[in-house]
């Protein structure tokens, strides 16, 4: 009976680390695969707000469209006879294809859309998990343009700061998150429910509009 109940503890110790280990490997998978996104996402939006305004064809019109605290619609002129490039969409593709661009979250996805110039467009998924997609848009004097940047206020955005809040795909019910998520500027930008499991990760970058200003 003795030798029995010393297994059974034993056996019981085993599963109980086997348990913390398995729970530990995959939140930790889970952090990996949440930062990894995260920076996909940045880098794909930075990537093309640089273009913003680009003026190749001399189109004076280029610039941003709509520019708000969530949502951001720009366009650029770039030669229509170059082709596409992996960083740059589908191979082939006319690089005309990419000179209007949409960028915002729903249910949760980060989404851009590529109209093409016969004002055709679709959204799709550039990465899942997306809790807040956040833009700031500064002037020369670093100066905000404001929450949603007026038409007559457009052509003046030099810098435009953006945040990206992205959880992991499934809870850590061992963590609560309770901490606001803020901007640049010191702005909530997003505040988890009550009692909230998941793990999340903020990523802001200040990105330079080197083309607009200079038509």
């Amino acid at each position: 009976m003795v030798a029995l109940f010393l297994t059974l503890i034993i056996t019981a110790g085993i599963y109980k680390g086997y348990v913390s280990y398995t729970t530990s490997n995959e939140a930790q998978e889970q952090v990996v695969e949440m930062q990894q996104s995260l920076r996909i996402g940045m880098e794909r939006i930075i990537q093309d707000l640089r273009r913003a305004g680009m003026n190749n064809e001399d189109d004076k019109n280029a610039g941003f469209v709509t520019a708000n605290a969530s949502f951001v619609n720009f366009t650029m002129d770039i030669p229509a006879n170059a082709t596409a490039t992996k960083g740059n969409g589908i191979l082939g593709t006319p690089l005309s294809l990419e000179e209007d661009i949409t960028y915002k979250v729903e249910d949760r996805l980060l989404k851009r859309k590529v109209m093409d110039n016969l004002g055709n467009g679709l959204f799709y998924s550039v990465i899942a998990n997306v809790d807040a997609l956040n833009f700031v848009y500064l002037d020369d004097n670093d100066t905000s343009l404001g929450p949603s940047v007026t038409a007559t206020k457009l052509p003046k955005i030099r810098k435009v700061q953006v945040s990206l809040v992205v959880r992991t795909t499934r809870e850590d019910y061992r963590y609560t998150d309770n901490q606001p998520y803020k901007n640049l500027r010191g702005d909530t930008i997003f505040t988890p429910p009550a009692n909230d499991h998941f793990r999340r990760r903020l990523l802001s970058r200040e990105v330079k509009i080197r083309n607009m200003g200079l038509k």
